[in-house]
């Protein structure tokens, strides 16, 4: 248990001084990166927000690549590489196209469509009542033996 918490330890020092290091101007692109990437241990949470040593660890490499120039799609790369495409808070190719478009598009042609169904009743001719006659009609009775 210490030599986690020593981990942790020397992870968050490590982080702080890259940190400090970081141009203002990189501490929005380092933040945009760790919002980009889930934590590999349980792909719930952001790396920015999760705490875990993988997240930390992360952490600490997006703010030293970024010191040392990478590009974001290159540091992006290195996470998919390692953790595959999962690792993505938002999804990349067709994926993205599944996820952000096609719903709204379902979503739309199902409004259009119940919007042209209750136009349609609402212009169909309501029936008229039907007429009775006050004369009555005998039905004979019948005997069933």
């Amino acid at each position: 248990m210490e030599r986690r918490n020593l981990t942790q330890a020397v992870t968050a020092c490590v982080l702080m001084l890259a940190a400090a290091y970081a141009a203002p101007e990189q501490g929005g692109r380092i933040e945009r990166l760790e919002n980009a990437l889930l934590a590999p241990c349980c792909y719930s949470e952001p790396v920015s927000r999760h705490n875990s040593e993988v997240a930390a660890k992360m952490r600490a490499e997006i703010t030293a690549w970024v010191s040392e120039g990478k590009s974001d799609r290159e540091i992006l790369d290195t996470y998919k590489k390692l953790y595959g495409l999962r690792v993505l808070a938002e999804p990349e190719g067709s994926t993205w196209w599944w996820s952000n478009i096609v719903p709204w598009a379902v979503l739309l042609a199902g409004t259009l469509l119940a919007v042209r169904i209750l136009r349609k009743w609402r212009r169909s001719p309501r029936p008229s009542p039907v007429e009775t006659s006050q004369e009555v009609v005998n039905v004979p009775d019948m005997d069933y033996e």
